[in-house]
């Protein structure tokens, strides 16, 4: 719903993030299934159709 890719979704200033090595897509991916604190949040979702990521004011302005 968010169209993005695993490294736009993810918060690269975390500790686990830098010390993981997530060059690939799947490495990026397993990075969130294993540390979901990487996840920006929070993501809000508006009538199961269409999502953003919260604390982009802009975005949420599109949603409503």
């Amino acid at each position: 719903m968010l169209g993005l890719e695993p490294r736009e979704l993810m918060r690269k200033q975390e500790k686990a993030f830098r010390e993981n090595g997530l060059a690939s897509r799947e490495a990026l991916i397993a990075g969130i299934v294993a540390h979901p604190q990487l996840i920006e949040r929070p993501i809000v979702i508006k009538d199961d159709q269409v999502a953003a990521i919260g604390w982009l004011p802009e975005a949420l302005l599109d949603l409503l």
